[in-house]
């Protein structure tokens, strides 16, 4: 499940369900935006993920 996978990476400060276990509110906490680049591309790279 893709908010087991996200909940378990470095840097999410938060992570909220929004619309049953479909959509996230995703906080994440970085030092640079090259970090946050990084971060979402792992997301993107989850194979239960469709969209960022």
């Amino acid at each position: 499940m893709a908010y087991n996978s996200i909940k378990a990476m470095g840097g999410i400060k938060k992570l909220y369900t929004l619309f049953g276990d479909y959509d996230f509110l995703v906080i994440v906490d970085t030092v640079d935006q090259a970090l946050l680049k990084r971060t979402v591309k792992e997301i993107e790279m989850l194979n239960s993920v469709i969209s960022v």
